[in-house]
């Protein structure tokens, strides 16, 4: 905004029900239209339906069925509606009841702003009403839920109406800015109700450097108690394995949060001693993998077979297939996490033991002639070519060992 005119005076300032002039940058004329509003950044959002309390005038000759057009009059927008009626098949003169108008064009209004609606044809005045709620979503007919949502929005306070809509949108994890959008209302007037709501832990708050992201406290149970019978029954049916992978639990019931807030949401569910983490797995405070005799037999048959490859090596896919039941691809899995085991790559697993003799075999090698071939240390080896040239490039992963043309030498 360049400047502001009250009565073609220059001010600082305007106050409702001045005539006032702006004068905007950054925008054309053509962009402009009856119905724009002006609005601080990120405090309002276009919108598709209203929720409304609708009522009818007294000596109004009409009656409105549901799904009746309507015009509908707000701020200076002139806009074509549907009305949705949510407790009844029609409205006679002199009732109210409350409803969903579904726009023709967008419009941006605010929580208790005023509206008139008009008969669709002839056009004559047949009643108004109030904006519940700005930004609401598709509602269902005879919901009584929803009915007593929406008359808590209408007579509740500001905090009341912040708190329900927290409560609708927790699945989405939004921001501050996302409801204020979604309310009408400043970041501002959000951000004082949000401290009121978090002090009367109503809310979970997770604040970053940029951000401050919430869910309603009825959401947070929700979701600690579906992760809890979730890994209850992982446990049950893994017993095996450390736990659920925690990108697991983000994609199957948080997967719109974004990763730095489901961490943070994850470690407060570990402070309040319902879940335990270790590395990349999440799993619950009782739980302890048990080392039973299934366990002892099919380890050491993992070794022998291992062990009887030497360094001819054995592919996951193999070993897993020559192991019965799907507990064996656990204890292979738990093998390698525990670092009994160590793959080398796709085509092939050792053991560590084994593991740590070809890589001593390499150093020591190379120490001593200053560089190897892929084919010096097949021989070395008693292996193929496959085999050989596998371990060495593992081993240039691990920076041991770089290549030079043909050669490796120690890194």
């Amino acid at each position: 905004i360049r400047n502001v005119q009250v009565h073609s005076k220059d001010e600082e300032k305007a106050a409702a029900g001045q005539r006032t002039a702006i004068n905007l940058s950054g925008i054309k004329k053509s962009e402009i239209y009856r119905g724009c509003v002006i609005a601080p950044v990120n405090s309002m959002k276009n919108t598709m339906m209203l929720d409304v309390k609708l009522s009818l005038l007294k000596d109004s000759r009409r009656v409105v069925e549901n799904r009746s057009r309507l015009h509908l009059y707000t701020g200076t927008s002139e806009i074509l509606c549907r009305v949705v009626l949510l407790d009844r098949d029609e409205l006679s003169p002199g009732e109210s009841c409350y409803a969903q108008l579904r726009l023709e064009e967008e419009v941006a209004v605010r929580r208790g702003d005023k509206f008139i609606v008009r008969f669709y044809s002839p056009l004559e005045t047949i009643g108004g009403g109030e904006i519940i709620e700005p930004v609401p979503k598709k509602k269902k007919r005879f919901d009584d839920s929803l009915l007593e949502e929406l008359k808590i929005k209408e007579k509740g306070s500001s905090t009341d109406v912040i708190e329900k809509i927290i409560r609708e949108n927790s699945k989405n994890v939004p921001t501050i800015s996302d409801i204020a959008k979604l309310t009408a209302l400043s970041e501002e007037e959000i951000s004082s109700n949000v401290e009121i709501l978090e002090e009367e832990e109503k809310i979970t708050l997770f604040s970053l450097k940029n951000d401050k992201y919430l869910w309603h406290k009825s959401f947070e149970r929700e979701i600690e108690d579906s992760i809890e019978k979730y890994l209850s029954k992982y446990h049950e049916d893994n017993k095996y394995s450390r736990g659920a992978k925690k990108s697991e639990i983000k994609s199957k019931y948080l997967p719109k949060m974004k990763q730095n807030v489901f961490d943070m949401a994850i470690n407060s569910f570990i402070d309040k001693g319902l879940i335990k983490q270790e590395g990349e797995y999440i799993f619950l405070p009782y739980f302890n993998i048990q080392y039973d005799d299934f366990y002892k037999k099919c380890e050491a048959d993992i070794l022998k077979a291992i062990n009887d490859a030497k360094f001819e090596f054995i592919g996951y896919e193999e070993l897993v297939s020559s192991l019965d039941g799907k507990e064996a691809e656990e204890i292979v899995a738990l093998m390698l996490e525990n670092k009994e085991l160590v793959k080398i790559n796709e085509a092939g697993i050792t053991t560590n033991e084994l593991y740590e003799e070809a890589k001593n075999i390499l150093i020591e090698f190379v120490k001593k002639n200053s560089k190897i071939t892929a084919a010096e240390y097949r021989d070395i080896l008693n292996t193929n070519r496959k085999n050989a040239i596998g371990l060495l490039e593992h081993f240039d992963m691990q920076r041991i060992t770089r290549r030079v043309g043909n050669d490796r030498i120690l890194f």
